[in-house]
């Protein structure tokens, strides 16, 4: 179907807001990239606004989290107030989305969507952007993080360029995928062939990143890991935090026995905890209070520390991000 007559079609508006909602599923965890690529096929023929329905709705889906946070009271918001705010944090975050999405394709339409240069600018451009929109408190998932878990050889292109590269590189493949649907006779070959270089081109260096870095760690490094799983609004409770001591006490003793430090997730200890004694280390993140803020840190506690967080060395610190 000729570019035209699809940018002009009303139903690609519905195509492309129901690809946007496809691209939000396959977004992490799920992880589905190749299911993100066709999701990404139609803004390259769309016009801003089919464009900016398929940013809202991707936005919509993947953070469907947020609304997940409902009821707020354990964070001291009053009940008839939790769902308003949620519902309002939800919206602006795909809002927000789309309105970024709608801009970006304005701007490819206005350079011409079919040259390769077109496609460069706007994919370099998109990858800039979602690194400059994680510097912020408001972007959780975007195109960077979507390999994971499922194609790791992509992600490993990270190590060259970081998640702005993995997300152009995503939009380009995208780019390709688009005229080989569009295009016809002996030159959808050419498109296709094209695909398959730029697919074994991408996955291949970022293999090859992978493999250089195991090269460079060596041996294995063997750790127990301890996901507590407790629910948030419940954690601090007196029964939850009793629980989880016990749940850490003996997870460290099987350290011990393994030989291996255990590892907990970011969060997990309370400020003034007390740490159960075990011969394993501990290895957990979390937040350290520094001249009169807090910062940013992964902390160490050897084996038979003392009664209290305080001992655990820092590994590695620096302000909250």
């Amino acid at each position: 179907m000729p570019v035209q007559a699809m940018g002009d079609d009303r139903r690609l508006v519905g195509v492309t807001a129901l690809a946007g909602a496809l691209a939000g599923l396959s977004l992490a965890p799920l992880g589905l990239a190749p299911l993100l690529w066709l999701a990404l096929v139609p803004l390259w023929s769309c016009g801003p606004a089919a464009a900016g329905l398929w940013g809202a709705a991707a936005v919509l889906v993947s953070h469907r989290w947020l609304l997940w946070l409902h009821p707020l009271d354990w964070i001291g918001v009053p009940g008839p107030l939790s769902l308003p705010i949620c519902l309002l944090l939800w919206l602006g975050c795909g809002l927000a989305g789309g309105l970024l999405v709608a801009t970006w394709s304005a701007l490819v339409r206005c350079l011409g969507p079919r040259h390769f240069a077109t496609a460069l600018v706007a994919c370099g451009l998109w990858g800039l952007t979602e690194v400059l929109l994680a510097t912020g408190p408001l972007f959780w998932i975007g195109l960077g993080t979507s390999p994971l878990p499922a194609d790791r050889p992509l992600a490993g292109l990270a190590a060259l360029g970081g998640a702005g590269l993995v997300a152009a590189v995503q939009l380009l493949i995208s780019w390709f995928c688009w005229h080989a649907l569009v295009a016809s006779g002996a030159s959808r070959r050419g498109w296709g062939l094209g695909l398959v270089a730029v697919l074994l081109l991408s996955h291949g260096l970022g293999w090859s990143q992978l493999r250089a870095d195991q090269a460079e760690r060596g041996a294995p490094f063997r750790v127990l890991v301890l996901q507590p799983a407790l629910p948030t609004r419940e954690k601090f409770e007196p029964e939850r935090q009793r629980g989880l001591l016990v749940q850490i006490a003996a997870a460290r003793s099987q350290a011990a026995a393994l030989g291996v430090p255990l590892l907990l997730p970011e969060g997990t200890l309370v400020l003034g905890q007390a740490m159960p004694e075990a011969d394993a280390e501990v290895l957990s993140g979390g937040f350290r209070l520094e001249g009169g803020g807090a910062a940013q840190q992964c902390a160490a506690f050897p084996a038979r520390p003392g009664p209290g967080l305080g001992l655990g060395r820092q590994v590695k610190g620096g302000p909250p991000r």
